[in-house]
């Protein structure tokens, strides 16, 4: 009941006080109250402070119905409604009252015991009757209520007030209650910092198959750049979370157009928030691939695509021919983002070049990754763009924003361009040493003429006369200018094949580049190549070769076909790139960074880019504007979703040993070279033979098959057997020499001994006999194997002489000397297949043309 005290329906028809009587319907003005049933202190009160006993029998809902009139309050707490802390107060009769009961005198005791223990209330003065009230457990009640104190005694008024404390302490409290509950879980999850809080909301309010607002996006992105694995896992056990399929639609339709995409950018600054300050160093790089000229309408863009278009600086009316991308890669941790493309008529200028740069550089500082680096090709456009940024080999940086950048240029490109410059003529260096590249050719006319070993297996025509595409062919160009080709030339001038008074010249200058190229080129921090090593403190060779190759192109000129010398932009290029290097690992150093690889500062991954979009949708060497972006914005969404790598180190494939090792030229396979009979003739052992360059690079190959017997069985009896500690003092020595990279360790390659170069030389003889014939036939490796072995069982007796645990190794050395063979012809064969079809189309193409 309401403790105010409500006006109640008239169910009674006289007050329900004891001492009262009054009849509620017949008295005119009289206003009545409830108990309040709901409150039970003050219930007790009030049915304590009227005297009537019975009411303490009364059940709540019978107590409910039940009304008091206004006669038992005091005036000052009646108003519109009862005060909450009206006290009832004993009734003093009025003459006239239509009661039967007389006032009691509250002086005296009223209750009354008999022996029998029955208590008794005194009735009215003058009756002389008493009421007897049953025990029924009530005993203590009644003593209480007798001994309360009066509504005027000090200790009532305490109390009194005391409850009204209370009253107030417990308003108080249900006002904060009634707070709280308006106060709903969602406006205190505000409270939380963005991840946790967008993480709680969809775990307590994200429903199936409804969409996640953007920043549930945002940290959903950022757990899985964090850890992918961790992602799975919280998936697995009913955290909500969207699934990587629809993080990778999230960020595959993303607004992709030419320039800085803030949505891009904004994405990639959560990628990198996950990243250690050691990953976020990076290099920008940039290159520009051809497309096909296509005008094509996009609805949903409302645009014609296919025109110039270079983002911020506007777009034009005239075709786009040219993609120009920007890609960032990390200089520590293994990852890649291409992070915007433009659209050009034709090369872009240096003037928006640099518009462009600068566009890159400022959004990607914002992203918080730390550029320390800019590379580029050797185009005219960048070398102008350069000089704009008063770049000089000298001082290889510029400041930009206040912040420092190192400008280098791409090796591979800096080594497409000497191959090119040194094709077309001889260059001259220390005054007076000239690099020939007839060398290369009659070293390689001499290597040719070989029916067995080759000391340049790599080299073909395509190395010394390449076309139009092979010119842009990295790999043809580091083949030629290679080690292997400087040994060669060494060795043939060392055994008098080759007669010319630049052979040791060309070498050196060979043998230079090679050795800059691997300290450029690093990809470890140690190798078996010690120039191939990442620069440390604790490698030295790197550093010498740099320093070797910065002398030898500061000073070096080209000699044109008309006698003048001539100073190529690829000179100041490397001594440029070199100087860069340099200084940027000393920076690196200073920093705390140990080590740095040198591979991660040239474009190869940007080529691999640019062949990713030429794959995408079939094969398209030329892709249009419109299928150019869709592949961007694919590859852009597949590096998003991969996580950060926290290695430190680029995990590399190594070429193939097979592909280092000595292998047999082609076999010319010709009808003079086969007289229909099955005989094993072969040529003869005599110590008189035309080529010595031949057995010295049969010599290389008998060592490497070996080395790779040793570590595969760990025989000490083969080992002393088949390789011999003897210094390289003979003439077949001369290709293990130079082929050798630690010159303090000449014997660090392995040398057979006589037996072991017997055998080989026996079985590439017999080899290149026979399969010209036997190729085309199923299981050629074991008849090959056999036919090999019954050989040497009759021409090299002691070969299988020998203990029987050392017999399953000498096998093996023949088995793996029939399958490098086999690789190596099937190359070879394949590659002049390629070259007739590559001349029969340039004949269609010359026929279509006229």
């Amino acid at each position: 009941m309401d403790p105010a005290g409500q006006i109640g329906k008239v169910t009674q028809t006289r007050c329900s006080y004891f001492m009262c009587g009054k009849s509620i319907r017949n008295t005119p003005g009289l206003r009545t109250f409830t108990f309040p049933v709901n409150d039970e202190n003050r219930c007790m009160t009030w049915m304590i402070n009227s005297g009537n006993a019975d009411l303490l029998k009364l059940d709540p809902k019978k107590l409910k119905k039940l009304f008091i009139c206004q006669d038992h309050f005091e005036k000052k707490d009646i108003g519109t409604r009862l005060v909450p802390t009206a006290v009832p107060i004993k009734y003093h009769f009025k003459e006239g009252d239509p009661v039967t009961y007389k006032a009691v005198d509250w002086n005296y005791p009223i209750p009354s015991t008999s022996k029998a223990g029955d208590i008794y209330f005194a009735s009215p003065s003058g009756s002389g009757c008493t009421e007897k009230v049953e025990d029924s457990g009530d005993r203590s009640v009644l003593q209480d209520i007798i001994n309360l104190p009066g509504s005027d005694s000090p200790e009532r008024q305490k109390l009194k007030r005391k409850v009204q404390e209370l009253e107030r302490d417990l308003t108080s409290t249900k006002t904060v209650l009634k707070r709280l509950k308006v106060s709903t879980q969602p406006r205190r999850i505000q409270t939380l910092p963005p991840l946790p809080r967008s993480l709680v909301t969809m775990q307590l309010f994200h429903k199936k198959k409804t969409s996640f607002s953007v920043e549930e996006k945002h940290t959903s992105l950022s757990l899985y750049y964090k850890s992918p694995s961790t992602y799975k896992f919280l998936r697995a056990n009913q955290v909500v979370l969207p699934s990587p399929s629809t993080l990778f639609r999230w960020l595959k339709i993303l607004n992709y157009s030419p320039g800085c995409n803030r949505n891009l950018f904004r994405c990639l600054k959560l990628k990198v928030d996950t990243m250690s300050r050691k990953s976020r160093q990076c290099i920008l790089m940039f290159d520009e691939m051809t497309i096909k000229q296509a005008l094509e309408y996009s609805s949903a863009k409302g645009k014609v695509e296919g025109c110039e278009d270079l983002g911020k600086l506007g777009r034009s009316n005239r075709p786009a021919k040219q993609a120009l991308v920007f890609l960032v890669r990390g200089l520590y941790a293994s990852w890649k983002m291409p992070v915007s493309f433009y659209f050009g008529h034709s090369t872009v200028k240096a003037a928006d070049l640099l518009h462009l740069l600068d566009e890159n550089l400022t959004s990607l500082k914002n992203t918080g990754l730390n550029v320390v680096a800019v590379v580029c090709d050797q185009g005219t456009n960048n070398q102008k763009l350069f000089k704009l940024l008063n770049v000089t080999p000298d001082t290889p940086y510029f400041m930009l924003r206040e912040q420092k950048y190192f400008a280098l240029y791409d090796v591979p490109h800096l080594m497409k361009n000497v191959r090119n410059n040194f094709i077309n003529g001889a260059f001259l260096f220390d005054e007076d040493k000239v690099a020939s590249f007839q060398d290369v050719e009659v070293t390689y006319q001499i290597d040719t003429s070989s029916k067995t070993g080759r000391a340049l297996p790599k080299l073909t025509d395509t190395h010394l006369h390449p076309g139009p595409f092979q010119k842009m062919n990295v790999r043809l160009a580091v083949q030629l200018l290679s080690h292997s080709v400087s040994a060669a030339i060494k060795t043939a001038h060392e055994t008098g094949d080759l007669k010319s008074d630049t052979a040791m010249d060309t070498a050196y200058f060979l043998e230079i580049v090679d050795k800059a190229f691997d300290a450029l080129n690093s990809r470890n921090v140690y190798t078996k190549n010690p120039y191939r090593c990442a620069l440390s403190e604790n490698t030295k060779k790197p550093f010498k070769a740099l320093k070797e190759a910065k002398s030898l192109f500061t000073n070096i000129v080209k000699i044109m076909s008309s006698g003048d010398v001539k100073r190529v932009p690829c000179f100041d290029g490397f001594v440029q790139t070199i100087n860069s290097v340099e200084m940027m690992y000393q920076e690196q150093l200073k920093q705390g960074y140990k080590y740095l690889l040198t591979a991660r500062l040239n474009q190869d991954v940007l080529e691999n880019q640019f062949s990713i979009y030429r794959q995408k949708g079939g094969y398209s060497r030329n892709p249009t504007v419109r299928t150019f972006q869709a592949a961007f914005k694919s590859n852009c969404a597949m590096n998003l979703m991969k996580p950060s790598a926290s290695g430190n180190s680029e995990s590399c494939t190594d070429e193939s040993l097979l592909q280092d090792m000595l292998t047999v030229d082609q076999i010319r396979y010709t009808e003079e070279s086969s007289d229909g009979s099955d005989s094993d003739s072969i040529i003869d052992m005599a110590q008189g033979h035309a080529f010595v360059l031949e057995d010295c690079a049969i010599m290389y190959f008998a060592g490497y098959l070996t080395k790779k017997n040793i570590q595969k069985f760990s025989c000490s009896q083969c080992k002393n057997y088949l390789s011999s500690d003897v210094a390289l003092t003979e003439t077949n020595d001369i290709l293990l020499f130079y082929k050798n990279y630690n010159i303090d360790d000449p014997c660090s390659l392995t040398k057979p001994t006589d037996l072991m170069f017997t055998v080989t030389k026996l079985s590439m003889q017999l080899f290149a006999h026979k399969f010209p014939k036997l190729w085309h036939k199923k299981g050629i490796s074991k008849i090959l194997v056999k036919k090999i072995t019954n050989k040497i069982k009759s021409g090299a007796n002691d070969w299988f002489q020998c203990p029987s645990q050392c017999v399953p190794h000498r096998q093996h050395i023949i088995e793996l000397l029939v399958k490098i063979l086999i690789y190596k012809n099937c190359k070879d064969m394949s590659n002049n297949i390629k070259c007739k079809i590559q001349k029969k189309s340039q004949k269609l193409d010359v026929v279509n043309s006229i």
